[in-house]
């Protein structure tokens, strides 16, 4: 393979994948069109999943609620656990809304 050739090949795989670092972006961008209320249902239904799927997101933000509320019960951390996942996606799309979207209320 030619020398020309390689840098050629080499050229168009950086744009690939600085191409690729746009698709957050772009489907971020797609969200933020929609209602502010639909967007934050999405976000409680997708931070449920997430909740139960990113185990290592989980365990970190259990072991804080851990640390900081050791009075609780464990299901209560539990609980605050799971809404702190469902926020967290919540925050995401509201911070997309607010740097791609209309802000007006809905």
């Amino acid at each position: 393979m030619s020398t020309s050739t390689q840098t050629i090949k080499t050229t168009l795989s950086r744009h690939f994948k600085a191409g690729l670092a746009y698709i957050p972006v772009i489907l971020l961008w797609c969200l933020a069109q929609l209602p502010l209320s639909w967007l934050i249902h999405l976000g409680r239904g997708l931070g449920s999943l997430l909740y139960v799927l990113v185990k290592r997101r989980t365990a970190i933000a259990r072991k804080n609620i851990q640390m900081i509320l050791p009075e609780l019960s464990e299901s209560e951390q539990e609980a605050i656990t799971k809404e702190c996942i469902k926020e967290n996606v919540c925050g995401l799309f509201e911070s997309a809304k607010a740097w791609f979207g209309n802000m007006q209320p809905t």
